[in-house]
């Protein structure tokens, strides 16, 4: 709402707008001490309205040019403030000899505010781990069409989804633009925000104490624990199970085609052994990767794996 950043009470704002658009007004049509009279004097006194028999709105851009300006302004010698106090703290060599890598929580309202803070202040990317039992840790906000967001990678265990609520929060995490990917066992929960903060329990399955680790050797470590079980992941974007039943299982030729890959073979000595060409080994593997929902080769394995035909066809 405009009232928001410009400092207009809502009400106000729901006059500016009613003489703009109906105006100019007679007066006489607000009694004297209702809540519309006294937005009505608000708006005059901020040179929003002018008249006295007929009320007439100011043109907006002449009459809120100058408040936003101003309040850029402010925004910015704020931001010399906080650059000047940034400069004090990082010439105190104490600050950071006294500094610790790692804070422990032990109060589960903040640990609440310390993941909704890391959440907000991303501005690069988001990393999570999301583990059985599903917590809910924050309310989401409803996706804002056209809003940048950070780059948001969430990674799920299996087992999550057997609850109602961790597959709507999945959902909306899609919709707002994460990466979802899911795999069979996680180590623990996990929140990294721009690689620069991150939360994790100090024991895994348990929620308190949780730790809040700052930049150094840990959070590089955590983040490279992020991205090792990201590669090994698979994409939640298919229901594809080859249990026998689904109308989607490979042919024989696919499992043929898979058992080959599984053991290195390249396109063009599968083709050769399966007197086929190479782009229908191409083709054959695409379709493969598309059912199974997935966006590479390692990926089709493991999920080849999961479902149990890998192991088949290497027996």
């Amino acid at each position: 709402m405009m009232y928001e950043t410009l400092g207009l009470g809502e009400d106000a704002e729901k006059m500016y707008r009613r003489i703009l658009t109906d105006g100019p007004l007679p007066a006489a049509m607000f009694t004297e001490g209702t809540a519309e009279a006294t937005s009505i004097e608000v708006l005059r006194a901020e040179g929003l309205v002018f008249g006295r028999d007929r009320l007439t709105a100011a043109r907006p851009g002449l009459a809120l040019g100058s408040r936003i300006l101003r309040r850029a302004e402010g925004v910015v010698a704020a931001q010399a403030r906080l650059a000047e106090l940034e400069e004090l703290y990082v010439a105190n060599v104490r600050h950071h000899a006294e500094r610790i890598p790692v804070e422990v929580m032990t109060d589960g309202e903040q640990v609440r505010r310390s993941f909704v803070q890391i959440e907000q202040a991303a501005r690069k990317e988001l990393m999570s781990f999301v583990t059985w039992p599903y917590r809910v840790m924050s309310e989401p906000p409803p996706p804002a069409p056209g809003e940048e967001h950070p780059r948001c990678r969430i990674l799920l265990e299996e087992e999550v989804f057997k609850d109602p609520a961790a597959l709507q929060a999945a959902q909306h995490s899609r919709d707002s633009g994460c990466e979802i990917r899911v795999i069979d066992k996680l180590p623990f929960k996990l929140l990294i925000g721009d690689r620069s903060q991150a939360m994790v329990p100090q024991l895994p399955g348990e929620s308190l104490p949780v730790l809040l680790v700052h930049p150094g050797v840990i959070l590089d470590s955590l983040v490279a624990v992020f991205e090792t079980y990201w590669a090994q992941a698979l994409p939640r974007r298919s229901a594809w199970r080859n249990n026998g039943t689904d109308e989607a299982r490979p042919t024989e030729q696919e499992i043929t085609i898979l058992r080959h890959l599984a053991r290195g073979a390249t396109e063009g000595a599968i083709a050769t052994t399966l007197g086929i060409s190479r782009r229908t080994v191409i083709r054959r593997v695409q379709s493969l990767m598309d059912r199974a929902g997935v966006d590479t080769r390692l990926q089709l394995g493991v999920h080849a794996v999961r479902s149990g035909w890998l192991g088949r066809l290497l027996d």
